[in-house]
């Protein structure tokens, strides 16, 4: 459950169930279009780790930009734009993950939902350096 309790200048508490809370308005650090897009964002990250926990996969970062375009203000639908960072330590999981990735988008349930609006896209990298680093020095 979210509570929201506004003010008369435009801004709101916004208090969860457990007491955890935040400013959302106008004159707020965060804007309903702000919290949209976190939503979307963060139902796409639960989404892909369970995916990817459930073949075993070991994600080394993650990552997401998200933003509303334009204003919910303006009266048209927002258009929510995702972009995804992963970084995995293999060149294999790497083609995992851009599978797992690419199917998180079509299972998120928030996603699902605001599909007509929601543009989201992928970059997996595979953060494995070694093969590009110099072997030891040999003696000759």
């Amino acid at each position: 459950m979210v509570e929201i309790v506004w003010d008369a200048k435009r801004t709101a508490t916004a208090t969860t169930g457990v007491g955890a809370s935040i400013q959302i308005g106008d004159h707020a650090p965060f804007s309903p279009d702000d919290l949209l897009a976190l939503a979307v964002a963060g139902c796409l990250m639960r989404t892909c780790f369970a995916l990817v926990e459930a073949r075993g996969v070991n994600v080394l970062s993650y990552a997401s930009s998200a933003r509303t375009a334009p204003a919910c203000s303006s009266g048209e639908p927002p258009a929510i734009v995702i972009h995804i960072y992963i970084g995995v330590g293999t060149p294999a999981d790497q083609a995992l993950v851009e599978a797992l990735a690419a199917q998180s988008i079509v299972q998120s349930p928030l996603a699902r939902a605001l599909a007509p609006l929601l543009s989201a896209t992928t970059e997996v990298r595979c953060l494995d350096t070694t093969e590009s680093e110099p072997g030891p020095m040999r003696p000759s």
